[in-house]
């Protein structure tokens, strides 16, 4: 069982990297079909709320309490999940006209 503290830096790093992902998609808005621009915006923003809610539930498990920590805990891995398989099915979706 990883300790609380490598447990939040592993977060923080997998949250940094989700936060990477996120910035390349909308980096490369400018290249994508008009057709499609709608559509990926509405996604950016969908990605950019799972994005902030992610990180709001990483800053209240870094100040939890022992007991609540672990729930907390279970709730940003959740999170996480969440935006990682998000931003796989943006980047699947959209991988043509991002030129990924």
């Amino acid at each position: 069982m990883e300790t609380r503290d490598a447990c939040e830096g592993k977060f923080g790093e997998e949250l940094n990297t989700c936060m990477a992902r996120l910035e390349a998609l909308e980096s490369r808005k400018d290249r994508i079909a008009d057709a499609d621009k709608a559509a990926y915006n509405r996604e950016l923003d969908a990605l950019k709320k799972k994005n902030e809610a992610a990180w709001a539930k990483f800053k209240k498990m870094k100040a939890s309490g022992d007991s609540e920590w672990p729930g907390r805990k279970n709730d940003v891995g959740n999170a996480i999940l969440a935006i990682q398989k998000a931003l796989d099915e943006s980047y699947s979706r959209f991988h043509n006209d991002t030129g990924s």
